[in-house]
């Protein structure tokens, strides 16, 4: 999972809900504004998932991921720093969890989420402290270890893991991970640090 830095909503978000103060989530989601919204929140995220980290090329591979759920946090269905991008796979993060939440549950906006998950050489997520019960639940609860997303993780830890594979292409690797590996930021720096390049 990899840190993100929220910076301010965009304008028309809030003009929007200016505009309409007593208007549900739904009402809101037909608008160009949650398009709008949408997009800005995918380019925020570096075209990242925020729970998975697979690339996000079109404004169609997501969907506006409430962290707190809308159904159980409704104070919370608005607010900017409630929102992320998320992809739409039916196997793994937002659109698994549903509305399932739980006080613990590891934000991308927690500035050491990267620290708390580590990889295996085949593709596993795990906590980086087995004792982290939180990072378990969260792994679990977000189906981070679904077939697909292992294989991928797998197979991009094969190739990087090669001793013909230089510091400075793992380098270019987490600058350019969205176009030569679909995402995974942090299974590239996982790869890069094992190997003493980071």
């Amino acid at each position: 999972m990899k840190h993100i830095v929220k910076g301010c909503e965009p304008p028309s978000f809030q003009s929007w809900k200016k505009k309409n103060p007593r208007a549900d989530w739904d009402h809101f989601s037909g608008t160009e504004t949650y398009k709008e919204l949408r997009q800005y929140l995918i380019n925020e995220q570096v075209m990242l998932c925020c729970y998975c980290e697979i690339a996000l090329k079109e404004n169609s591979d997501a969907h506006i991921e409430h962290f707190k759920p809308k159904s159980k946090y409704p104070a919370e269905r608005f607010n900017y720093n409630n929102l992320f991008a998320s992809c739409k796979y039916n196997d793994s993060c937002g659109t698994k969890r549903l509305s399932e939440y739980f006080t613990g549950l590891i934000s991308p906006l927690d500035e050491k989420c990267q620290s708390r998950f580590t990889y295996t050489g085949n593709g596993m997520i795990i906590p980086f402290d087995e004792n982290d019960e939180y990072a378990q639940r969260t792994i679990k609860l977000l189906a981070l270890n679904c077939k697909r997303l292992r294989l991928q993780r797998e197979s991009i830890i094969k190739i990087l893991d090669n001793e013909e594979i230089t510091s400075d292409y793992l380098e270019q690797s987490l600058i350019n991970c969205v176009d030569w590996y679909n995402g995974f930021f942090t299974v590239i720096r996982y790869v890069a640090d094992k190997r003493g390049t980071a």
